[in-house]
């Protein structure tokens, strides 16, 4: 993704660290079933720098799918 693309979805659901209205088990809970990996877990981060970096880190195909679920 272009940082171009990256910019709108790091407004729209990483909030200071703060991803949707999800806990830290849930959001690596949700990200488990949704794309297979418990980003927290995997980065070691706060909910919002974990999704930072599985964007940075993903291929397209697995982001789409987070954003389709989302």
């Amino acid at each position: 993704m272009t940082f171009m693309e990256k910019e709108p979805f790091w407004r729209l659901f990483n909030r200071g660290g703060y991803v949707l209205d999800f806990s830290t088990e849930h959001f690596d809970d949700f990200t488990q079933d949704s794309v297979g990996i418990r980003l927290c877990e995997k980065y070691r981060s706060s909910k919002g720098r974990s999704l930072e970096h599985f964007v940075s880190d993903a291929p397209l195909i697995k982001c789409g799918s987070y954003l389709l679920i989302c």
